[in-house]
């Protein structure tokens, strides 16, 4: 990991802020590394001990309301911040998709995604996913460490399935420009590029809800007579 990535993060938040910035950075595409607001707001969420699986899903769920409705500002941690707090406080309700899927544990979660219908070309990837999410289920580990790892996996799944839809690229170009359009006179051309790469991978991201952040925080964010299940 480079410095410059992750600019005056401590050291001690290091290793976690790598894994929320490659999360942020593989769902808004663009630049790799972090504003340096974004990286003073991350040592803030870091210092007061929140969790990645609960910044994750904050991002997970931004990504979502921009979906529904597009804006011109480029995906970052400050974005997240109202979204994070009512995370926090349990305030928000979850995608209807994931509804099925609230305290099933990671097993379960790795059985729901067994049974996605994916392309032949994408079985291989699915497959490695279920196989380690279920080891990782009956790992003797605390629950954020399980958490923490589930997500590193989903986001290895996703980054191989960006390249190996790279045939469709120019297409979803083209897809992401048409419902750009009427932000492009305000947009420069850096900004415009970045957030049409954005657009092109929230259209294959969002064909997966269930393996995200999102997805894990509703399967093992348990009350504490049930996390016997995770």
């Amino acid at each position: 990991m480079s410095d410059h990535l992750l600019y005056n993060i401590p050291p001690q938040h290091q290793e976690k802020a790598e894994e929320i910035r490659a999360y942020l950075v593989h769902v808004r595409g663009g630049a790799p590394f972090l504003s340096g607001a974004d990286c003073r707001l991350l040592t803030t969420w870091l210092d007061d001990d929140i969790s990645i699986l609960a910044i994750t899903t904050a991002i997970d769920r931004v990504a979502e309301k921009r979906r529904a409705k597009r804006v011109r500002s480029r995906l970052s941690l400050n974005n997240c911040k109202g979204t994070l707090k009512k995370v926090l406080g349990k305030k928000t309700k979850p995608n209807k998709n994931l509804k099925p899927i609230v305290h099933i544990g990671l097993h379960g979660l790795a059985q729901r995604i067994q049974e996605i219908p994916l392309s032949e070309v994408l079985l291989s990837y699915q497959n490695t996913l279920v196989e380690n999410l279920t080891k990782l289920s009956q790992e003797n580990i605390p629950i954020q460490e399980k958490a923490e790892k589930a997500i590193g996996l989903c986001r290895v799944f996703h980054e191989k399935v960006w390249e190996s839809h790279i045939d469709q690229h120019e297409d979803l170009r083209v897809k992401a420009e048409k419902e750009l359009e009427s932000l492009r006179p305000l947009l420069g051309m850096q900004h415009w590029r970045e957030m049409v790469e954005e657009v092109m991978r929230d259209k294959i991201r969002s064909q997966y809800p269930l393996i995200s952040a999102q997805s894990i925080w509703n399967a093992i964010n348990l009350s504490d007579n049930e996390k016997h299940s995770v």
